[in-house]
């Protein structure tokens, strides 16, 4: 297939390629409008808007540039690899690998991705794409759009990779999403994605539980959404100073969690100081409590969708948000 075939973006429904005008892509009968040097293949990101709210307010935060440590990049080893223990560490191998982003953020790990040399199409539903445009574009090697994990505007059978982290739990469809993003790869090619793995104890109300689930449920069901991302806020500047006086406690901590929704990782997480410490918190709370599809993974039907699919080399672990899973197409 020719590069300009591949940089086209394709209506899979109509089979039309759309063409590139001056301020749209339009087939026979869809325009698409270009909005800050992005296409918006959707005009609603309803259930998403509070993502794109946090990934354009905070969209330095999780960036290894701004960080200066190898998260993001190491868990891209880590989710490229055969098992927990054999993380995949030739990331120069990305060079010239045409890559599908699905679910960027922010782009911390189209940052990673650009930095090895790999040609991206990186997607969001929601508006930050636009936090990884301000990230990360311009860049000859990245095209950025706005668009739905369950109806992608790309050909099928084109991508060297197809990465999907911290994002298929969040779609109405993740088995849908799963079957549409193996298409996207050419023979030969890699799906990388993970999903929450469900945890019994945490998920009970405290004591035995954590108290995160009974605030998520409050925020989406009780709450209007004008004020659900200020609460969030207000909930980590009122309450990290408690949890970062405790930090060294494990037995406080124990107890916080249990009365609080906020996501504290001393010390496990490795950042420098009390200021990323700070940041991590505010992001992944409020990420925590938005967010209106929570799905978990279910091993044995992800395991036979794949199958279904005639993946191979089919690797499942423990690890990261819960599970990660990669595969690969035949050739």
């Amino acid at each position: 297939m020719s590069e300009n075939l591949i940089l086209n973006f394709y209506n899979n429904l109509t089979q039309e390629v759309y063409i590139k005008k001056e301020n749209t892509h339009e087939t026979s009968d869809h325009k698409v409008e270009i909005i800050g040097d992005i296409p918006r293949f959707i005009t609603d990101d309803n259930y998403n808007d509070r993502f794109g709210y946090q990934w354009n307010k905070w969209r330095h935060i999780q960036l290894d540039s701004y960080t200066e440590l190898p998260l993001t990049e190491n868990e891209i080893k880590q989710v490229m690899g055969e098992s927990e223990l054999k993380r995949y560490e030739n990331l120069e191998n990305f060079k010239g690998k045409y890559i599908l982003e699905a679910g960027s953020g922010a782009g911390r790990f189209t940052e990673i991705l650009l930095k090895y040399g790999a040609i991206v199409d990186s997607f969001d539903y929601s508006s930050a794409c636009e936090a990884n445009y301000l990230n990360n574009a311009p860049n000859k090697n990245l095209r950025i759009f706005q668009a739905d994990i369950l109806n992608m505007p790309v050909r099928d059978n084109v991508y060297d990779h197809v990465i999907c982290i911290h994002v298929i739990q969040h779609t109405p469809n993740p088995w849908k999403g799963i079957r549409d993003l193996y298409k996207k790869l050419k023979p030969g090619g890699t799906l990388v994605f993970d999903q929450y793995k469900f945890k019994f104890f945490k998920s009970l109300p405290p004591p035995i539980g954590g108290a995160g689930n009974i605030y998520r449920l409050a925020f989406l069901y009780l709450l209007p959404k004008k004020i659900q991302s200020r609460l969030a806020i207000f909930l980590v500047d009122l309450l990290f100073p408690l949890h970062w006086f405790f930090k060294n406690s494990k037995f406080i901590q124990f107890f916080l969690f249990r009365l609080f929704p906020l996501r504290f990782y001393y010390p496990w997480l490795g950042l420098k100081n009390k200021k990323q410490h700070y940041e991590w918190t505010m992001l992944d709370t409020h990420d925590s409590l938005i967010d209106v599809y929570k799905n978990y993974a279910n091993k044995k039907k992800t395991i036979k969708i794949l199958k279904e699919l005639g993946a191979i080399d089919i690797n499942m672990w423990d690890g990261g948000n819960g599970l990660i899973l990669n595969c690969r197409k035949p050739k």
